[in-house]
């Protein structure tokens, strides 16, 4: 199953550069043409500006990436050289991390390093639960289909790169490659969120936000209502995703202690589901009213145009 997730991961990724490349060579040429139109010579600038925007936009996110002081590899705790070596290691970069000065922590002290750690996992969490939160919040309210998925996708590798940034550390390209094939893959084949039970702690949470708003929608009561938990629980599951990702990426960046992929994969879904009912309790009230309010306009609209087109009907067949 792994492998073959891997590869549906690889030939998904292969065919979405392939419609991006040839979709920007497209709209390249037209701007190109546009240009080439008022002067030719104009035509051959901006083309040049904008292959050096490509090329500019391209290396700038590896730059950045290699910039990042390299993981530190985790020593067999049996042999304590290798051990204290790695711990001195790891105070001497904890203490050039902002987030642990900002913090006051003084990593001479012996009990300083598990302080420290402490710290930026709860930096970490809090910036997987709002990326979070604001996945659950849009993907709910817009229901823009694969724009949805576009937008999940650049809130994932925003919530990544601040995570990795917050212990000023980079995972190898493999663990990262790992981080995408795992989440994607989840995204794909619907069995793999089987590891936990997401729906029975989805349905009291929904239940009750829906028995809570939905009580001034009597018309329609029950056709609303699917709609209102349609959309609650699409954006549950993208919050339920990037918060498992969340949990894979904190533990290729700050864990400090080996674990096999499946144990990482199903701490990490547990630790989401969670977090993910805390989550629609806090935001979910909202999210609800809005999503009511939208049901109400779309399906007194049908109303309305149900009642006009059988008028109309039944006027022409002289009823």
């Amino acid at each position: 199953m792994s492998n073959s997730l891997k590869k549906i991961a690889l030939y998904a990724g292969l065919l979405f550069l392939l419609w991006f490349v040839v979709v920007l060579i497209n709209q390249t040429a037209q701007v190109v043409a546009l240009a080439d139109r008022l002067h030719p010579v104009f035509g051959t600038a901006v083309l040049i500006a904008l292959t050096l925007v490509y090329i500019f936009l391209a290396l700038m996110p590896l730059w950045l990436y290699f910039r990042l002081p390299e993981p530190l590899l985790i020593p067999d705790p049996k042999n304590e050289d290798e051990h204290k070596r790695y711990t001195d290691q790891l105070r001497k970069r904890l203490e050039s991390n902002s987030h642990i000065r900002d913090a006051g922590i003084d990593m001479a002290r012996e009990e300083a390093l598990p302080q420290a750690l402490a710290t930026l996992k709860g930096r970490a969490d809090e910036e997987v639960r709002r990326t979070a939160s604001v996945v659950f919040v849009s993907t709910a309210v817009s229901q823009a289909g694969k724009l949805d998925g576009f937008l999940v996708l650049i809130l994932i590798s925003r919530m990544l790169w601040r995570v990795m940034h917050i212990y000023n550390q980079r995972p190898s390209p493999r663990e990262i490659v790992n981080v995408y094939v795992n989440v994607t893959g989840t995204a794909l084949i619907a069995a793999e969120i089987g590891e936990i039970d997401i729906g029975e702690q989805l349905e009291p949470v929904i239940g009750n936000l829906m028995a809570a708003s939905a009580t001034g929608a009597i018309p329609g009561l029950q056709q609303l209502s699917g709609f209102v938990a349609n959309c609650m629980l699409e954006g549950s599951i993208n919050a339920f995703l990037t918060l498992r990702m969340g949990e894979v990426a904190k533990h290729y960046c700050g864990s400090f202690e080996r674990k096999p992929r499946g144990v990482i994969r199903r701490s990490a879904s547990l630790n989401a589901g969670k977090q993910l009912a805390f989550i629609i309790r806090d935001s979910g009230t909202g999210v609800s009213k809005k999503l009511l309010a939208m049901g109400r306009e779309k399906f007194t609209a049908a109303s309305w145009w149900g009642f006009w087109r059988t008028t109309v009907q039944e006027k022409d067949a002289g009823i």
